[in-house]
């Protein structure tokens, strides 16, 4: 019986494993109602294997004669039943998956709901319904008819949600919804008439690859669109990072220093053009690559900065050193706007001193840390407070995220007897493993 009814519903068998195949290949695409599929499958195969069944008992009682007509009438009935029920709940699914909305569904659901009632009945109706006589043959009365009244009823739905994305202008959805509902009422057709029996669950699943392949197609475009939009957004992102960290007042301070070289020390001016030129270029490739990057090449680029504002014959600024650990990473330009904040508020009109520091540190538990510090000799803004040099500026905000994402870093600020301290705090594990990524 098993091997009759495998070579019988062999392409049903078959595109019903490819489609289940295929949804589980794809099963992490945020595919709407994707849900439905596997219902699908195994209300279609219940299909094909009642359908099968039935005729394959009534085949048996005609030939052999031998069934009790008491136990085959029942059997029948049952059968028949179970297969006129699941028969239009393909398509009200495929509708399901093609009209995702799920409010929409309980509408959708009414024309199955009204079948499965008629049917549940059936054998309190006498022949309205349908009835097995003495013979063994199946009798459809005028309320039987309601199984194809819905499956018609679902294919006119597909047709207009077919009209309804062509008015749209979505006219690739359409157009496939269309295709399904022309094999739709071609399969029905075969069915009715008995030409194909049994080709609507064939075609239902057919029906259910051809949407699911446009799904597949849609949700990788709609993808390629959101990575896309992303990167626009990460590249503006870079833009306007790279604008707040070339700092408007930076750039024509140095700009301004180098005119006045220019007149007065043209060697000078050269070399505070190189160092300009060295400002530049590390701020580009910094966007480019925002890997970590030694302590020791962040400070030259920082050195090259103070190299400038020191040009200015206005100020005398000073800085000093104290760097007794150097062998660690951290992310590029984290610490220019550190020392720029420092120069600009920490300092008086008339200059100050910057020291740098950079120490490893062990606590009582073996844990290691590298502290970098950064200090001023005050006499800048008085009114800075704490909380506003805590937020000034999104560069310095930006700076404690990065330093947080890419080392597990934390950056601080308290005020000193002098000036201001800022303090970056560095977990040295996190300099075993890289430091965690944006």
């Amino acid at each position: 019986m098993f091997l009759a009814y495998f070579q019988q519903n062999y392409m049903t068998i078959l595109l019903s494993l490819a489609l289940g195949v295929i949804a589980y290949a794809y099963h992490t695409y945020t595919i709407p109602a994707r849900s439905y599929i596997p219902l699908i499958i195994l209300i279609i195969l219940l299909c094909s294997f009642t359908y099968f069944l039935n005729d394959w008992i009534y085949s048996c009682y005609r030939s052999e004669a031998s069934m009790d007509p008491s136990l085959y009438v029942p059997i029948r009935k049952a059968l028949s039943i179970t297969n006129y029920i699941l028969l239009p709940l393909p398509i009200m699914l495929e509708l399901f998956i093609i009209v995702p909305e799920k409010k929409k569904h309980i509408f959708l659901s009414i024309p199955s709901q009204i079948n499965t009632i008629i049917y549940l009945i059936a054998p309190l109706t006498g022949g309205l319904v349908f009835e097995i006589s003495e013979d063994g043959h199946f009798n459809r009365g005028p309320l039987g008819l309601t199984v194809y009244a819905v499956s018609i009823t679902y294919t006119l739905f597909l047709l207009i949600v077919s009209v309804m994305h062509f008015k749209d202008n979505n006219r690739r959805k359409g157009l496939i919804i269309l295709c399904i509902f022309l094999l739709m009422v071609q399969a029905s057709i075969l069915e009715y008439y008995g030409i194909l029996p049994g080709i609507v669950d064939e075609i239902s699943i057919l029906s259910v690859l051809l949407y699911f392949f446009y799904l597949i197609i849609t949700y990788q475009e709609e993808l390629k669109t959101t990575l896309a939009e992303q990167e626009l957004r990460i590249t503006e992102s870079r833009l306007f990072l790279l604008q707040e960290q070339m700092r408007p007042h930076f750039l024509f301070n140095s700009l301004g220093i180098i005119r006045s070289l220019v007149k007065t020390d043209k060697d000078r001016a050269i070399e505070a053009i190189d160092n300009f030129s060295d400002y530049l270029r590390v701020h580009v490739t910094a966007l480019k690559d925002p890997s970590v990057v030694p302590f020791e090449k962040e400070l030259e680029h920082v050195n090259s900065i103070l190299a400038i504002v020191q040009s200015d014959y206005t100020k005398n600024i000073r800085i000093d050193y104290d760097l007794r650990y150097t062998n660690f990473r951290i992310p590029p330009l984290t610490l220019e706007p550190i020392v720029e904040n420092a120069i600009k508020y920490g300092l008086n009109e008339t200059g100050g001193t910057i020291l740098i520091s950079s120490d490893r540190i062990v606590s009582e538990d073996g844990t290691a840390e590298i502290v970098v510090r950064v200090m001023d000799s005050g006499g800048g803004t008085e009114d800075v407070t704490l909380t506003e040099q805590k937020r000034l500026g999104i560069g310095l905000e930006n700076t404690r995220t990065r330093l947080q994402l890419r080392c597990n870093a934390d950056l601080s600020f308290e005020r000193s007897e002098k000036g201001f301290v800022a303090e970056i705090r560095i977990p040295e594990s996190q300099q075993e493993t890289g430091g965690t990524t944006e």
